[in-house]
């Protein structure tokens, strides 16, 4: 197993689609907090002689920095190509020729996967804090935003493993790229159709449904109810996820 990883890691020197991904999120970030600066300019206000501009919070800037830095997208792009790239070229039988089993290259991977995307994740973090500090300032900082990125984290996880887990059923690059960028908004939409359906008060099945958990823990005044239950199911997702597609890759033919 340790061979494996060292055998996915060494790719990452070439893989050019993390930097391009890297560079995208990055750029989206910086171009959000430049667009927040010049809205400013834009909607500016005079009233008795003096200007008004509207106020920028760093909080609401840094929260949103997956959002900004095109997370979502990128993830799905990101894994549906490394975790597939093996199989469409068929090299994955020369990793199973050399003894390793399904459940080794299965993990390998998604471990793999995980970790780029997690520096994928925390690089709009990063730049987000970085960005919002020069264009935004920093005069609102709260330490509650942290934990609430930290909360986003394990969010972005469970769309992490749901990506992986599209790899995992189709083995093809196209398919998991498309259904993990529209088929997660479709599945909300249904979700919300049922909803309407039920019309029980109180109740919202899309709530519960893993793509609203990032947009719903970027807002600062976010619930602490919103914030365990957004949790608790994100752990859930992962775990369902991951098992999933450690079935669905036994079950596969290569």
């Amino acid at each position: 197993m340790k061979d494996l990883l060292k055998f996915e890691f060494r790719k990452l020197l070439k893989q050019r689609s993390f930097y391009v991904c890297l560079i995208i999120a990055v750029a989206g970030v910086f171009l959000a907090a430049l667009l927040e600066k010049l809205s400013t300019k834009i909607f500016e206000v005079e009233i008795d002689g003096e200007s008004i501009l509207p106020e920028l919070s760093f909080n609401a800037f840094f929260l949103s920095a997956a959002r900004a830095g095109n997370f979502s997208i990128l993830a799905a792009v990101f894994i549906g190509i490394v975790a597939n790239e093996d199989f469409e070229r068929r090299t994955i039988k020369n990793v199973y020729a050399k003894g390793y089993s399904r459940t080794q290259v299965y993990f390998s991977k998604l471990i793999y996967c995980v970790t780029c995307t997690t520096i994928i994740f925390f690089a709009c973090a990063c730049s987000a804090a970085l960005f919002g500090a020069i264009f935004i300032g920093t005069t609102d900082f709260e330490i509650k935003v942290i934990w609430l990125m930290l909360s986003q984290y394990v969010a972005a996880l469970a769309e992490i493993t749901f990506y992986f887990l599209l790899a995992s059923m189709f083995k093809r690059i196209a398919p998991t790229i498309a259904i993990g960028i529209v088929g997660t908004g479709i599945i909300s939409l249904v979700l919300g159709l049922i909803s309407l359906a039920l019309n029980i008060n109180g109740f919202s099945l899309p709530e519960y449904w893993f793509s609203t958990f990032l947009s719903s823990l970027s807002e600062l005044n976010v619930k602490t109810e919103r914030i365990v239950t957004c949790l608790i199911a994100s752990a859930a997702y992962i775990a369902a996820f991951t098992g999933l597609g450690l079935l669905c890759n036994r079950k596969n033919e290569v």
